[in-house]
This record gives C-alpha cells, structure tokens and sequence, in this order.
C-alpha cells in the first residue's frame, strides 16, 4: 500500500531544487504526494511533479553573468 506522508515544510513559492543538482525551482502546489514545481529554461516554462525526499530547500538565485541565467 502507497502511503502518502504530508510534508508543511514547503510552501507555495518555495525555492527548491533537486538534491543532484540542477536548476532553482519554484514550489506551486503541496499534495499529499509531493510537490508540483515550476522553473525556466531560457524562454521555455517547464513543470514538473516531485517526491519531497528527491528536493532541498534554497535560496534566491543570483544573476550569473557568464552564461547570462539565474544560478544559486
């Protein structure tokens, strides 16, 4: 049986991104289930839904000049 555990650690517009790395992500929604987060890829607006154990909490990404995108 599938146990959904709820996690009131995360907010609505939480910064969050995956423990492996990779981009800074904005939490939209909390389920039971997870997380559904959004973030860019240059223009291109991708969402996606996430386990909480798979994220960490982060802070404001800051400009990065070299390749011109926010970076934490």
């Amino acid at each position: 049986m599938n146990k959904e555990v709820p996690n009131p650690f995360y907010q609505s517009g939480d910064l969050v991104r995956l423990k492996s790395g990779g981009p800074t992500m904005t939490v939209e929604t909390v389920t039971p289930a997870g997380l559904l987060v959004s973030w860019f890829d240059g223009n291109t607006l991708h969402r996606d839904k996430l386990f909480f154990t798979l994220v960490e909490p982060t802070t404001k990404p800051t400009w990065h000049d070299k390749k011109k995108e926010y970076r934490v």
